[in-house]
């Protein structure tokens, strides 16, 4: 009894711990576009520190990747804020990814009400996910489709904070880094806290053809280090934060796929992070666990 006690016990931890494992490495794997869709990022060598990296990048990136670099077929910028939205009446906080009306075209979703192909065109239109359209409408929600061109109300200075809703769609799996229940569109980030450094304050995605030659992407991509971070480079320089012989400032690509498990040690807060590491362990602590247990046996 006590050995098939312990033998279960041990085998029940390693089951739990597979599923955990399971779930934190298929963040993202729902996306249609998945092997297509990269972020992008920047790598320097800060003196006296270890290689920083940043997702942040300047808005007027998204165009000059477009025009320079050959194989992208979209892109889309991204922010994201947390703020009190809802009917007079009564506010809730949710947090507001602001996007460019490209997000649905990478990134596709299930549309229960509303606009399917233009829903994020016109400059203050907002769309919700189905469990922040219930939260606010309550019971005069009798069906998603009523709330179509209602209004909410943004903290903004009026008459700028009315929104009309444009469509609904479904809640996003669980397993996606991100954590918006609210799409707006892009241009009305400007009066939101947001992060920033020394690159810029947005998120970048691309989306290649279909020859998906992401390695090319990343070599041509450099050919925009001068036009965008030459005076942000002798800044630091100056500074004594580089070397201004050998900061190694580069531009890389990371697919969507592995952004939740490999951004923990980025400065940037607009997606939720897991911890590559913690898999490991976890998964060391199984395999050890299993062994003692068998051995025992």
């Amino acid at each position: 009894l006590i050995n098939l006690i312990g033998l279960s016990l041990s085998m029940a931890l390693v089951i739990i711990i597979y599923l955990y494992t399971k779930g934190e490495l298929s963040y993202n794997n729902f996306h249609e576009n998945r092997d297509r869709i990269y972020r992008m990022y920047a790598g320097v060598d800060i003196l006296g520190e270890d290689r920083i990296y940043s997702p942040y990048q300047p808005s007027e990136m998204a165009d000059a990747l477009k025009e320079n670099v050959p194989g992208i077929e979209r892109t889309c910028l991204l922010k994201s804020s947390r703020i009190f939205l809802g009917l007079e009446d009564e506010l809730f906080h949710e947090y507001v990814g602001f996007v460019d009306s490209t997000f649905f075209d990478m990134f596709p979703y299930e549309f229960l009400a509303g606009d399917r192909a233009t829903p994020l065109d016109h400059p203050k239109s907002v769309v919700l996910t189905e469990s922040v359209a219930r939260k606010i409408f309550k019971d005069k929600l009798l069906s998603l489709n009523d709330i179509i061109g209602e209004t909410l109300g943004f903290p903004e200075n009026p008459p700028h904070n009315q929104y009309t809703i444009t469509a609904v769609i479904a809640d996003p799996p669980g397993n996606t880094s991100f954590p918006w229940s609210v799409l707006v569109p892009y241009s009305n980030a400007r009066v939101y806290p947001r992060s920033n450094d020394f690159l810029g304050d947005s998120y970048l995605y691309v989306m290649l053809d279909e020859n998906n030659n992401a390695d090319q992407l990343e070599v041509t991509a450099q050919i925009l280090v001068d036009e965008f971070m030459i005076e942000s480079l002798q800044m630091m320089a100056e500074l004594g934060y580089i070397s201004p012989d050998e900061h190694n400032f580069r531009y890389y690509f990371m697919s969507v796929r592995d952004l939740y498990l490999h951004s923990r040690d980025f400065r940037g807060d607009y997606e939720r992070v897991g911890n590559m590491n913690a898999i490991y362990i976890l998964c060391s602590i199984a395999i050890l666990i299993l062994l003692i247990a068998c051995f025992n046996y």
